[in-house]
């Protein structure tokens, strides 16, 4: 432990000098890879298998990126490169409403100081207002759509309710996010303001 804690303040020490910690940026790219492998859908016949599996990966993944995020802030692309830096943003996206409004401040710090872009933090902004039952700002998550038949989850999605929806694409262009009716083309879904 004492030696992890060493090799790791060494790295962090050298990247104040303007170099990259690649063994930091190893262990996020790691973490990226398997927090974003989520490709099953509730029409999977092994889907709770899937699901299991994929909620155990990011429980690992949350307890990590917590210390790190504790320890030393964002680790943004300047200490840590580009891809890299996204990891410890998508494992907290995914977590739970009280670790994303505990971390959702220095999110936005790090979008302040150009270390991440505002369009992932306009997600987590419209996440934690989801998972609180508000309108999303910014159109970026959806629901799965139940059968009106069988009230079963299907696998087609659709947009969680948006607040001031007609507006909606003036705030995503100010976050750098680009027409909802793009987005919502991209992922097969029929959608008109």
């Amino acid at each position: 432990m004492k030696k992890l804690l060493l090799i790791l303040t060494v790295g962090f020490s050298i990247t104040c000098f303007g170099q990259i910690n690649n063994s930091l940026r190893i262990e996020l790219l790691e973490i990226y890879k398997t927090d974003q492998d989520r490709a099953f859908s509730p029409s999977d016949k092994d889907f709770m298998q899937k699901w299991t599996r994929q909620n155990k990966i990011d429980s690992i993944n949350l307890i990590r990126v917590s210390k790190i995020l504790d320890s030393i802030g964002f680790p943004g692309k300047v200490l840590v490169g580009d891809t890299a830096y996204l990891a410890s943003f998508f494992v907290i996206q995914h977590a739970n409403l009280k670790n994303q409004e505990n971390y959702l401040p220095l999110f936005q710090k790090a979008a302040e100081q150009n270390e991440i872009e505002w369009k992932y933090v306009a997600m987590m902004i419209d996440r934690v207002k989801v998972y609180k039952h508000e309108k999303q700002i910014y159109g970026t998550q959806l629901r799965y759509v139940k059968d009106p038949n069988t009230g079963y989850i299907t696998n087609k999605s659709e947009f969680e309710p948006i607040e001031d929806e007609k507006n909606v694409n003036k705030r995503r262009q100010i976050v750098g996010l680009g027409p909802i009716e793009d987005y919502a083309k991209s992922l097969g879904i029929n959608y008109e303001l």
